[in-house]
């Protein structure tokens, strides 16, 4: 069975910086138009169930059981600016059915799930006709989520950091310093693939506070050099890394600005 997959833009690598994203998606326009015919076989066994991931975090692929031989799935990425893609629907035979129409103006956008295991292949699977139709129903202008997208670990589910992040909070309110640096320190070798760049700096906030207190501010400052805001080093600079992305900035400026309160506490300097 052959159907043709449009070639866009995938969300970005694991770490790629806002304005490497950004330039990516800019580029979106001048890609949509190529289609590029892809054969693929009919699934034979139903996809694994569960929460998957992208490398860089952006997209989120959730599949489960379902009824009559289908199964479920929902699926999110984040875009530039604000911009995203959400939708849902069935899989049978490893496609995706995502209904958008109404009543009166019938639409159905096909959907490919390729691969197996733990790795799935995921993009939409239409014609140029409907790709026209499909794609702004689905994603806004700048945001994309094609791409491969893998079975997360029991830990790096959002659930999971939404309870790991709990206990840090609990461990660092209680004094246990060591124990919550322990938690983020953990979250990082497990899951570090799968954090998207806004959560990845928000963990090496925390992680260093917890590092100051325990008296360790070369290790605080070292792990502060992995943000975005260390290497812009002050508000002016971060700005530009963000042109084009306002949004973003502002979303992110808080975490910049808390990275740059520890850095000083560390004993560090930001320009």
């Amino acid at each position: 069975m052959c159907a043709f997959v449009a070639l866009d833009t995938p969300l970005g690598g694991r770490s790629a910086s806002p304005l490497a994203v950004t330039m990516k998606h800019c580029a979106v326009g001048t890609v949509v138009a190529m289609l590029s015919a892809v054969c693929f076989a009919t699934a034979s066994e139903p996809l694994a169930t569960g929460e998957y991931g992208t490398d860089d975090g952006m997209g989120t692929l959730v599949i489960s059981s379902g009824s009559s031989g289908k199964q479920a799935f929902r699926l999110t990425a984040q875009g530039v600016n604000g911009h995203r893609c959400g939708f849902s629907g069935t899989i049978e035979n490893g496609i995706g059915r995502v209904d958008l129409g109404t009543p009166d103006e019938p639409l159905i956008c096909a959907v490919s799930f390729e691969g197996a295991g733990n790795a799935l292949s995921v993009g939409l699977s239409v014609d140029e006709t409907k790709w026209e139709q499909c794609r702004p129903r689905m994603c806004g202008a700048r945001a994309g989520f094609e791409g491969s997208y893998f079975l997360l670990p029991a830990p790096c589910t959002a659930s999971a950091r939404g309870e790991t992040r709990a206990h840090f909070l609990h461990a660092f309110r209680a004094g246990d310093y060591q124990q919550a640096a322990e938690v983020f320190e953990r979250l990082q070798t497990q899951c570090a693939r799968f954090l998207d760049w806004f959560e990845r700096d928000q963990v090496h906030n925390n992680l260093a506070m917890a590092l100051h207190r325990l008296n360790l501010d070369s290790e605080c400052l070292r792990e502060l050099s992995k943000t975005e805001a260390a290497s812009a080093g002050n508000e002016l600079k971060l700005r530009e890394h963000f042109v084009g992305a306002p949004f973003d900035f502002e979303r992110y400026l808080p975490v910049a600005r808390t990275t740059w309160k520890v850095q000083r506490a560390c004993g560090g300097s930001n320009s």
